[in-house]
């Protein structure tokens, strides 16, 4: 992905590029908890302010104890318009470690899945996230390198 396609936004036009034709859009908020677990919540918020709290689904706070995961987080996909992707620091070499078991890796499970459903994901990175190019990325998950990113700071989640 080229430097100069990237471009450092505010949360508060994030939902401006999330709404559909009609209605108030679904947002799933797709994150790794050993990357970005702070600003994932404060995505929610953001987002959440500006849609409502139904209309965005984060795991830590929609999926109860005991609850099913894989079932929930297909039917939320299933009914949602968007994924927000963050990719930290972290993000990529958790994804190259955990190649070889795609079967419990949740967050490439979560993406592959909206990718294969025809969701918008929208790639979200974090101060030191990026995203490879397709070809180093699982065939499942190639199409996100195109997608358009935008640059999230900690600017970026202050209020103004």
């Amino acid at each position: 992905m080229q430097q100069q396609a990237l471009r450092e936004e505010r949360i508060e036009v994030i939902p401006k590029a999330l709404s559909p034709p009609l209605g108030t859009p679904k947002a799933f908020i797709s994150y790794r908890r050993g990357d970005a677990p702070h600003q994932a919540m404060d995505l929610h918020r953001a987002v959440a302010d500006r849609l409502g709290d139904e209309q965005v689904f984060f795991d830590r706070l929609d999926i109860l104890h005991g609850d099913n995961w894989r079932e929930i987080v297909r039917a939320q996909l299933t009914a949602g318009d968007v994924v927000l992707a963050l990719i930290g620091p972290q993000w990529l070499d958790e994804l190259r470690c955990r190649l070889a078991e795609p079967a419990d890796n949740v967050l490439r499970s979560k993406l592959a899945t909206a990718l294969a459903m025809g969701r918008r994901v929208i790639p979200l990175l974090l101060e030191g996230g990026t995203i490879a190019a397709g070809r180093d990325l699982p065939a499942d998950l190639a199409s996100l390198a195109g997608r358009q990113a935008a640059v999230l700071s900690r600017q970026s989640f202050q209020a103004g």
